[in-house]
């Protein structure tokens, strides 16, 4: 199902012309990515770090969007939105029943969610124990001091990024 939601905004992708509509477009893939990157994991930890490298990059790009393009509406065609909206719908349709077997419609056991949270566990307890326990402090305490070094080095009084004429 997220596959299929990928597809759709790839397709989405070719009648968006405004920068922040194309922006939002990268953060809901960004956000599907992560999240198939995740459910293919033991662990959710890759897939949020990997959520908050791209959120970061994301936002850098939309801030810079925002100050260059102007202030103007973003109009959509309605044909397209329609042509958009009855492929992805048959697309999906078509996807969903090609790829589903009669099987998993039966499935009411969730063994597997048992076992992913099991490895999930150990693995977030490991990273708590003694010898690795003292990374994590460090690590936390240097993020903390890099918060404060830079929240010194910008300049509050400066204003916005955007210069008002």
């Amino acid at each position: 199902m997220l596959m299929i939601l990928l597809i759709t905004t790839i397709f989405m992708f070719y009648w968006l012309i405004h920068p922040l509509s194309l922006g939002l477009i990268l953060l809901i893939q960004t956000t599907i990515v992560t999240m198939l990157v995740g459910l293919n994991s033991p662990s959710f930890w890759m897939s949020y770090i990997l959520f908050l490298v791209f959120m970061g990059g994301v936002l850098v790009l939309v801030m810079y969007v925002i100050t260059i393009a102007n202030n103007e509406l973003t109009m959509m065609n309605l044909s397209n939105f329609l042509i958009l909206v009855i492929l992805s719908s048959a697309l999906s349709t078509l996807l969903y029943l090609y790829f589903l077997p009669t099987s998993q419609l039966m499935v009411s056991d969730f063994k597997f969610m048992k076992i992913k949270s099991e490895i999930s566990m150990k693995m977030l307890t490991s990273i708590y124990t003694f010898p690795n326990f003292i990374m994590v402090l460090f690590l936390g305490i240097y993020l903390f001091y890099m918060l404060i070094i830079i929240s010194n080095i910008v300049n509050i009084t400066e204003g916005p990024m955007r210069s008002s004429n």
